[in-house]
């Protein structure tokens, strides 16, 4: 049985706490399965960019079996590249497959654990992005990001802090100019809108944003592929703060903390 689950960024601590982890995998030994937690690698740099950094990670922020009573594993591998193609319906109409790791194919069962935060793309972050970008391999994290960003220069205080957190080296700024993206290099991931203080980085969120979330709608869809009647969805709506735990830091939380939902449904326990 996979729980997925993320392990948080070194400098964050909102993620869900591995104290309340330990309960699904006492729920899920209960039942007779073997469950381990599991995430899959970041598009972005960071702490969690491969397995071996991504585990350090994980057991630095206490997601060790002596505490969570379960192992830990990356999903889709050392790199990123353990993942097969999964056929979507032909409803979809965004993608024909969805690219996911193999970890959580090869589950029998999953167990969706989602800590409810604020999201710059999504809106905010629950089951369905937890199952979209969290059982895609990076491949298949770069497919749903298929946003491009643009800098408006009249905000823009040439700070710097865009240019190293781009993975791709697609943000420059020559000396005393503004920052500039190369949309051509750009993978749309969205890391340097989490840094850019001004707000200077823009996209066309009235065009770039619903297609977004339709590919992480039919990834999702890809992500529980073969399991139908065996996903749980848990829900902690605790240190609901405003940006992923995918961020090196967190703020204060925007809501006060409300408990948490159970459901057989990302859509129903999402709304």
């Amino acid at each position: 049985c996979a729980i997925k689950i993320h392990f948080g960024e070194l400098g964050n601590d909102a993620y869900i706490s591995p104290v309340f982890a330990r309960a699904a995998a006492d729920l899920a030994k209960a039942r007779g399965a073997r469950p381990f937690f599991a995430d899959t690698n970041t598009l972005y740099k960071g702490s969690r960019s491969n397995a071996v950094d991504h585990l350090n990670t994980a057991i630095a922020h206490g997601f060790v079996p002596e505490v969570c009573g379960a192992p830990a594993i990356i999903a889709d591998g050392l790199k990123s590249n353990d993942w097969r193609e999964v056929p979507l319906p032909e409803a979809c109409v965004r993608f024909t497959s969805a690219k996911i790791a193999g970890g959580f194919l090869d589950a029998d069962s999953m167990i969706v654990m989602s800590h409810i935060k604020g999201h710059e793309m999504s809106g905010f972050g629950g089951a369905i992005k937890n199952l979209a970008m969290g059982c895609a391999p990076y491949k298949g994290k770069r497919e749903q990001h298929s946003v491009k960003f643009q800098v408006r220069e009249q905000k823009c205080v040439s700070c710097g802090r865009c240019v190293p957190a781009c993975p791709v080296n697609a943000i420059t700024m020559p000396a005393g100019a503004k920052a500039v993206i190369d949309r051509d290099a750009c993978i749309g991931c969205g890391e340097c809108l989490a840094y850019c203080a001004p707000h200077a980085i823009a996209m066309d969120w009235d065009v770039a944003l619903p297609e977004f979330t339709e590919k992480m709608t039919e990834y999702a869809l890809g992500a529980v592929h073969g399991k139908a009647g065996r996903v749980l969805y848990l829900s902690v709506i605790q240190k609901v703060v405003p940006l992923c735990d995918c961020t090196s830091w967190n703020d204060a939380p925007v809501v006060p903390d409300l408990g948490f939902l159970a459901s057989t449904d990302p859509v129903a326990i999402d709304q």
